[in-house]
């Protein structure tokens, strides 16, 4: 008897995993994730063609949930001062000559690489100022000077010019010229990401902070996937010193990334997570981001597409059992749930690229769990009208079925 029973528990207890797995296992899920995928691809056609879709673009470009992880980590008490990088403020400089006098004084303080991040459009009146600056930016060792990439043509994802200084045309330098663009959403919103690389007519040219971070590191700038990366907006500070007071710590810039340009100048500040920030600063930021994250494993598309269809997947059989359990309040349940996966998903990707410099695209997870219960409506419209119009047997088998 005592056998009988035991054969008996074990029978319910497989007939129970059965239920469960069989509950996990159907074919009406399969079929929400694949209309998720068909309007994702609806979705991604509508906003390449048509221009209503813009509104929608930039709402999104404009929110990340990253920036709560930087506002609480900033928010934690006294920061520390990075010890790769300086920051050298000349706001108030606009004298040629007193700025070539701040360059001599940085060079001779022998920094591992020197920064100049501001543009010199056009020359001066004065040729000796000209002549003064030209000579003082040709005695830097290791260098770079900032530039601007324009004119940017989005079907060949390529720049067509760049503005540089008027001393453009030097050769047998010390120096590269390295772009400062920030990312900034098409031109609007906050500022989140930077640039490695772009190509200028045909070749291929690297950002300052890139460009910086390879020669203080000794290491060869090659062209990198994906191209755009986060700043890491760190809870760190730089030490920060005005340009009459170089020589006094020549000791603090010596063998140490040195950014020549303005701190308090409104034209070069712009919004980030942390508010407006001036753009050296920034520059600084993504330079931290690139020591850290020199070389980065980016997931295939293949294992991003993998990765939404078993988050629409589970996310359609959660509906279905938040709406078992939960028939009166499942419209406020479903909504946790998806805030939750969301925070998870960008979570994981944060953690694992901050931690592991392995990158994941979440664009097709998080449009995909965002248009499961669409996708879950037009099934259950597709289960009600076949019910009434059709007499096929095996609609009858659907979760979604409701006798008519």
């Amino acid at each position: 008897m005592k056998h009988i029973k035991i054969d008996t528990q074990v029978k319910k207890l497989r007939a129970m995993s059965f239920r469960k797995l069989a509950g996990w296992v159907n074919v009406d899920h399969l079929i929400v994730t694949l209309l998720v995928l068909f309007l994702g691809w609806l979705l991604a056609f509508a906003s390449i063609n048509l221009t209503v879709f813009n509104p929608v673009k930039k709402a999104f470009a404009d929110f990340s949930m990253t920036d709560i992880f930087y506002e609480i980590q900033n928010s934690s008490g006294v920061k520390e001062f990075n010890n790769d990088i300086v920051l050298v403020d000349m706001t108030e400089l606009y004298d040629r000559r007193k700025i070539a006098q701040s360059i001599r004084d940085i060079a001779s303080c022998q920094p591992k690489v020197f920064v100049i991040d501001f543009i010199f459009e056009s020359p001066s009146y004065d040729e000796e100022e000209n002549e003064c600056l030209i000579n003082a930016v040709s005695e830097i060792k290791n260098g770079v000077v900032s530039c601007k990439l324009i004119n940017y043509d989005s079907k060949n994802d390529a720049f067509r010019g760049a503005r540089r200084s008027f001393f453009e045309g030097m050769e047998g330098t010390g120096f590269s010229w390295g772009f400062s663009n920030v990312i900034s959403g098409e031109g609007y919103g906050c500022i989140r990401k930077y640039s490695q690389n772009e190509h200028l007519m045909g070749t291929t040219v690297y950002s300052l902070p890139y460009l910086a971070v390879c020669r203080y590191t000794g290491v060869q700038p090659t062209e990198q996937t994906p191209k755009q990366r986060n700043i890491e907006y760190s809870h760190t500070d730089f030490f920060t010193i005005s340009h009459r007071d170089v020589m006094k710590y020549r000791n603090v810039i010596k063998d140490k990334i040195v950014i020549l340009g303005t701190i308090n100048e409104e034209a070069d500040t712009h919004i980030t997570p942390l508010g407006k920030m001036p753009g050296m600063k920034i520059q600084a930021f993504a330079m931290l981001s690139s020591m850290a994250h020199h070389r980065v494993l980016a997931a295939s598309g293949a294992i991003s597409l993998l990765l939404t269809i078993l988050v629409c997947y589970f996310s359609a059989w959660v509906g279905v059992e938040l709406m078992r359990r939960y028939p009166f309040t499942y419209i406020y349940w479903i909504k946790v749930y998806y805030f939750a996966m969301t925070a998870f998903l960008v979570g994981a990707s944060f953690l694992l690229f901050s931690r592991f410099n392995y990158y994941i695209s979440l664009l097709l997870p998080l449009v995909g769990l965002a248009l499961v219960e669409t996708s879950r409506l037009q099934y259950k419209w597709i289960v009600m009208m076949l019910s009434k119009h059709t007499h096929w047997k095996f609609i009858k088998k659907s979760i979604y079925y409701v006798e008519p």
